[in-house]
């Protein structure tokens, strides 16, 4: 039975420790809610722009070059500051 390679084990780049400020976090929120955004390409986006206020400017034109007809919808600023609100109100710590 021929050997096999063994296999690599990816790690993702470590996230950012320091806190977040509170524009930082409203992006954070805005970019994992806009469609088309799961879990790896946040990462991606953030770990490629530097930080979620970056990753959001630049979506709707990474969208449109990826050869998307129309831009991803990017969650709307006050549904994300309703929820961060909404959250506070129940006493959620960032």
């Amino acid at each position: 039975m021929p050997s096999r390679e063994p296999r690599t084990r990816l790690t993702p780049a470590p996230l950012p420790q320091a806190p977040l400020d509170d524009a930082q976090r409203l992006a954070c929120l805005r970019l994992i809610r806009s469609d088309s955004v799961g879990p790896v390409t946040f990462r991606e986006l953030i770990n490629h722009f530097g930080g979620a206020v970056q990753a959001l400017d630049a979506l709707p034109d990474l969208s449109r070059r990826g050869g998307r007809r129309q831009a991803i919808r990017v969650c709307p600023r006050p549904q994300a500051e309703a929820e961060l609100e909404a959250a506070r109100r129940i006493g959620a710590q960032p």
